[in-house]
Order: C-alpha cells, then structure tokens, then sequence
C-alpha cells in the first residue's frame, strides 16, 4: 500500500465537503485554506535541532491549537489531549517494542485505540477533532523525541503518520453524520406517529 493514499483522499474529500457544502462564512474559507495548504506541503521538510519535521504537521499542530479557544471546558479538554499524547505515544512504543501483539493491520488498530480513546474522554465534534489533532501530533512529536535520545532518526509527521490522522478524522465526523442522521430520522418518525394518531 502506498503511504499517503489514505492522506489525500480524505483530505481531497474534506476539502470538497467544506468548500462546496458548508454555508460561505470566514469559518469555511479558513478551514479550506487550511487543508489546501496542509495538502500542499506534505512533501515539504525541515530540520530543527535533532528533527526532521514536516511542515504540514505543523500546520496541522497549528490549526488544532487555533480550534482550542472555540471549544468549552478548555481545561478539560487540554486534559484530555495529554491524555491522547501519552496514549499515541504508548501505542507508537508497543508497536515498536512487541508488534507480533498487533493482532490487526496498523492502520486499522491504531486508529480504532485512538477513536475509542476519544469517544470515551470528549463529546462533541470540534473538541473531538481539536483533541484528536493536537493529541496525536503530540504524541508523535514526544515518540519523536524519546528516539532521539537513543540517537534514532524518526520523521516527525510521515505520510504514514498522516494516513493515520486522516482515518480518525473521517471516522470522528463520520459518527456525528450518522448520529445526527439518527436524529433526524427519529425525529421524522415521531412527527409521522403524531401526525397519523390526530387523523385517527
């Protein structure tokens, strides 16, 4: 499987549902800019100290620190990105250290550990995706660093790392598009009941 491919599709698709499908505001055509510029420097590299960083994974980290002040309880929520950071990073460790234990494909397991992580601790869809965004790339830059002491290269913010991200992302906002296609549905359903009962 080609690294990235999962990375451009989702984001190629998120990118199309923002710009063509949310109502035009400053909101959307921040959010466009934004994963156009984040698929635009995937490629893009820089070297800082001992790393090698992407610079669509700053962009990324950026904008999840920009979302922060837009979401409620921000204590609680910086709680539970520490709480991703130690997570990722401890599944990134694992797979390192026994991954005869991974008993699924990467990019199915890391994903589904990461997306129960977040359903548990956070609810709603924009602290979802803040404490998902921030969170991991934390995690990835603390796995990072924790090689870099023992003198091991590691990429901050590979394509596989990228594929990753993107899966949970799609898979987050895919939860609260079928909850509240749930919602709408049981709602019809209700008006329906009611309406059928006073013809009666």
């Amino acid at each position: 499987m080609i690294n990235g491919l999962y990375f451009y599709w989702i984001s190629w698709t998120l990118w199309v549902i923002v710009t063509f499908f949310m109502k035009k505001n400053t909101k959307r055509t921040l959010l466009s800019y934004w994963i156009l510029v984040s698929i635009i420097v995937s490629n893009a590299y820089f070297t800082f100290d001992y790393y090698d960083i992407s610079l669509t994974f700053i962009s990324i980290l950026i904008g999840g620190f920009l979302l922060f002040p837009h979401i409620s309880r921000m204590v609680y929520h910086m709680f539970c990105t520490f709480t991703m950071m130690i997570g990722y990073a401890s599944i990134l460790i694992w797979e390192g250290q026994a991954p005869i234990w991974l008993f699924m494909p990467r990019f199915v397991l890391i994903p589904l550990i990461c997306i129960f992580m977040i359903c548990i601790l956070v609810r709603g869809l924009y602290p979802r995706i803040t404490v998902a965004l921030v969170g991991i790339c934390s995690g990835e830059f603390l796995y990072s660093h924790m090689l870099s002491n023992y003198y091991i290269s590691y990429v901050v913010g590979e394509m596989i790392f990228f594929d990753t991200l993107s899966l949970i992302l799609f898979i987050i906002i895919g939860i609260e598009w079928i909850r509240k296609l749930k919602r709408k549905l049981f709602l019809i359903l209700r008006n329906y009941k009611t309406n059928v009962e006073v013809a009666k």
